[in-house]
């Protein structure tokens, strides 16, 4: 996400974006040609991908992805994930913009839309990356569930003590039992991502105590956040004028230019759009957007589609909810 809510921070676990050093795999392309294909496939497809320094021109940028493209097709879901995950930061002296904007570069003779940054702000992008969070997987959520399906079926469970918990092999099952007794699970929000995962759960609750942490937390004008409807709860935020102008300029820029010629199509559902095979994958999300912003698809059915992927932070996501937001709540 969208680029900007899947950029990770950089653990130890294997599972993350690590410094990948394309130079050296390009040049020993052509001896391992299969080996590599595979490798920088899976590496776009689960990784969020940051190419600093780089030229949208760049004559290695654009063979990576051209190499890339030719096996995935450009309408697949595999495509839109190297989409989200992709991001060019190009040099530009003097910028001290965070912005990532939209651009298309040709791969292969088909316009792909990327996300691209230009800055010189390096300082505080590196800020950015170090203090985004890690969402669990939905793979990771299974296994847990599988082995605590394990140990509560019976059966012969070994049991040891761990003194250290770093020391524990991958393949060990681990079970963690606290030594305080609680009736129930308490959750602490670290910065405001869980905000946005939560969103309809803290307004259906009326979780003002939730609420009231958008003030503690860093929230940058280059960052998707819905503040309409948080404040519909808690009025007296002290960011609150700050927040929806940048929401209302985030909005107002998001909607691409030409984006309408696909009117003569006749799609008046979310349903339809994403169902149609007359408007590219990489289109369908702005279109969505141009509908609701000029009020020619209801908020509430925008709301019902956001529902269905309810918790998935990419840009996407983030853009579309900050819209339901503005809809729902800048005039209640």
């Amino acid at each position: 996400m969208g680029f900007s809510g899947r950029l990770r921070k950089a653990t130890s676990n294997g599972c993350l974006t690590s410094t990948f050093n394309f130079g050296y795999l390009w040049e020993d392309y052509h001896q391992r040609y299969d080996l590599i294909r595979a490798q920088l496939i899976s590496l776009f497809v689960h990784n969020p991908i940051v190419f600093l320094g780089y030229s949208v021109n760049d004559v290695n940028i654009k063979k990576i992805l051209s190499t890339i493209f030719k096996y995935v097709q450009f309408n697949s879901e595999q495509a839109e994930l190297i989409r989200n995950n992709f991001l060019l930061v190009e040099y530009q002296e003097g910028s001290d913009s965070l912005d990532i904007l939209d651009h298309d570069i040709d791969v292969n003779g088909y316009p792909l839309r990327i996300h691209k940054l230009k800055t010189d702000n390096y300082i505080d992008l590196y800020r950015a990356l170090e203090s985004l969070s890690l969402p669990v997987s939905t793979y990771e959520i299974r296994r847990v569930l599988d082995n605590v399906k394990d140990i509560t079926s019976g059966g012969t469970i070994k049991v040891s003590i761990a003194d250290d918990i770093d020391k524990l092999k991958n393949s060990e099952r681990i079970l963690a039992i606290s030594p305080k007794s609680k009736s129930s699970i308490e959750y602490t929000y670290t910065d405001s991502s869980q905000l946005i995962i939560d969103y309809f759960d803290i307004i259906n609750n009326k979780s003002e105590s939730l609420i009231k942490l958008i003030d503690e937390f860093p929230i940058a004008k280059s960052h998707w956040f819905p503040i309409f409807g948080f404040l519909s709860l808690v009025s007296d935020l002290q960011k609150a004028e700050t927040l929806k102008a940048q929401q209302r300029t985030k909005l107002t820029n998001n909607l691409k230019q030409n984006i309408e010629r696909f009117d003569v199509h006749n799609l008046n559902s979310i349903n339809d759009i994403l169902a149609s095979d007359k408007i590219p994958e990489s289109y369908k999300i702005d279109y969505i957007f141009y509908k609701v912003f000029n009020n020619l698809i209801g908020e509430e059915e925008l709301k019902d589609y956001l529902m269905q992927i309810d918790g998935d932070l990419d840009s996407n996501y983030k853009k579309l909810l900050c819209l339901y937001d503005f809809k729902k709540y800048e005039n209640p």
